[in-house]
């Protein structure tokens, strides 16, 4: 999947459109989606910060700099233990899998 489509896909837009389909028309294929809701809200903020540089943006598309450096720190501490803790449908933590994140990478932990 390109970062474009899952950008597009993961999205605060699309996680509004299920909780619309869930809460207002209570369609019944959306029962119990508010996890997807969140998983949704939470990558989309993620790609926000990953790829801020606009200078006017706001919140969490505002570019990093010295004065929000700790706030968006905190916020990709959250994002991280968020990610962490994400189960498949058996329970396991998808972190207990193969994959190893490279020490260059453990600053985000």
């Amino acid at each position: 999947m390109s970062v474009k489509l899952a950008a597009q896909t993961l999205s605060t837009s699309v996680a509004g459109a299920i909780d619309f389909l869930r809460k207002d028309k209570r369609m019944i294929n959306f029962l119990g989606s508010e996890a997807t809701s969140k998983s949704n809200r939470t990558m989309d903020k993620l790609f926000d910060i990953c790829s801020s540089s606009c200078p006017k943006g706001r919140f969490s598309k505002s570019p990093l700099t010295l004065v929000n450096l700790e706030e968006r720190v905190a916020e990709l501490k959250a994002i991280a233990n968020y990610l962490r803790g994400l189960r498949d449908s058996n329970y396991k933590k998808f972190t207990d899998g193969r994959v190893k994140l490279h020490s260059s990478d453990s600053w985000l932990l």
